[in-house]
């Protein structure tokens, strides 16, 4: 027994295959390993020049470059949260600087009044680490400055040493970030 398929109709405008169905080729897309490695081989001295003149450059450079260091931070205005514990402390310790009087009566000092409201705390944190005393302190624990300070050509002379700190300080820089939310971005530069 066997099945036959009924013939194809086809009108006779239409071929019986598409036209793409004549022209098409076999397509490779397989990769001969051994061609590929004959043509690496063939181009092995080219490899190896190229690659030990990038190593050279990349090495020139790391010695030859001038150290670049760069750093920032946000500071952002303390929450009831983070200082609440202070406040308590130094509620505490506001009455030791009250004035007790003969008759009994106590004179309530407000001389701390001021270290526990958040505002003036933010403030004060902000002048300190903006004071040319804060900067110094830290740029003489910096390596990087003792060198450059190593390299003046009288590190004794007041003049020079003044100016380099100067344009030390000038790179440990604090500003506003954003006026409504206060905050504020401290970034260094070298």
């Amino acid at each position: 027994m066997s099945l036959q398929h009924p013939p194809a109709q086809h009108s006779a405008s239409e071929p019986p295959f598409p036209p793409h169905y004549y022209n098409q080729q076999p397509q490779d897309d397989e990769i001969d390993l051994r061609e590929l490695f004959t043509a690496l081989w063939k181009g092995k001295w080219i490899i190896i020049a190229c690659t030990v003149v990038c190593t050279l450059l990349a090495i020139a450079y790391a010695l030859l470059a001038k150290e670049q260091w760069s750093s920032s931070a946000k500071i952002a205005e303390p929450q009831v949260s983070n200082y609440s514990e202070y406040q308590n402390q130094v509620v505490r310790f506001q009455p030791i600087f009250d004035i007790y009087q003969e008759d009994g009566t106590v004179l309530v000092s407000e001389s701390l009044d001021g270290l526990i409201d958040s505002a003036k705390l933010y403030n004060l944190f902000l002048d300190e680490f903006n004071s040319s005393s804060n900067k110094k302190v830290f740029l003489e624990t910096s390596a990087v400055f003792e060198k450059e300070k190593a390299q003046l050509d009288n590190p004794d002379e007041e003049d020079a040493l003044r100016k380099l700190y100067s344009d030390w300080y000038k790179m440990l820089s604090i500003k506003a970030d954003d006026e409504k939310k206060s905050r504020w971005s401290v970034s260094t530069n070298n």
